[in-house]
């Protein structure tokens, strides 16, 4: 009898169901990330640093517990950049690394309160997705300290005293550096949002069509509507 009624709770197509194995998920998959969000958080700042430390003069770099995990960095001035700089300082830096990771709880709640198809797929997608969202988390990290370093100091373009190539790389430079800031952006208001929910969609693309077509069907069956004569006496 527990086994029909975990079969029924696991393999429910109904919408319903869906939402309130959502809601259970998810609040399990928090538990379980804010277990591994400060190790996960840790290694991912490691990572990062370690790509960051031939591109970027990292001067030092510390870890707190505050917000459960912030990274703090002294970078030295971009000296060698193709613009120079107005004032050349250090650039100290704080990064949160769980406000980055956190979309782990949508995706697992997402992935497991989907009625399930086949235990390989689940499986499958889970690791997949979870490499691919780590990915995801290195990019939002390292473009955090590219946007909030290079967005912390000033640089001046003389286009009257550089040479026409000095100054054609200039420009490449700053516009580069727009141009992370936006993605950074981006993937602070909404895209670490919507990569989980991508995942999501590919993983339950036949529930969803097979929902939609009942859906359509129970619209084409229904009756019509029966039609009131007025008779005038």
């Amino acid at each position: 009898m527990l086994r029909q009624a975990g079969d029924r709770f696991l393999h429910s197509p109904k919408w319903g169901m869906f939402f309130f194995k959502f809601a259970i998920f998810s609040v399990l998959a928090f538990l379980l990330w804010n277990l591994i969000s400060r190790p996960y958080g840790h290694f991912l700042c490691e990572r990062v640093v370690a790509i960051q430390r031939s591109r970027l003069p990292i001067m030092d770099v510390k870890y707190t517990d505050y917000r459960g995990l912030t990274m703090k960095m002294l970078i030295g001035p971009a000296v060698n950049a193709p613009a120079p700089l107005k004032s050349p300082q250090p650039v100290p830096l704080e990064i949160y690394p769980n406000t980055l990771h956190f979309n782990i709880i949508p995706f697992l709640a997402l992935l497991l309160a989907t009625p399930l198809q086949s235990k390989k797929r689940l499986i499958l997608f889970l690791v997949l997705g979870f490499l691919f969202l780590s990915l995801t988390h290195v990019l939002h990290l390292f473009l955090d300290i590219e946007a909030y370093y290079f967005g912390h100091q000033t640089f001046v373009i003389d286009k009257a005293r550089m040479a026409p190539d000095r100054l054609q790389e200039a420009q490449t430079f700053i516009y580069m550096i727009r141009l992370t800031a936006k993605l950074q952006g981006f993937m602070e208001q909404a895209g670490s949002m919507i990569v989980p929910a991508f995942i999501w969609m590919i993983y339950s693309q036949r529930w969803l069509f097979q929902a939609l077509l009942k859906k359509n069907q129970s619209k084409r069956k229904l009756p019509p509507k029966p039609v009131s004569e007025n008779k005038e006496s």
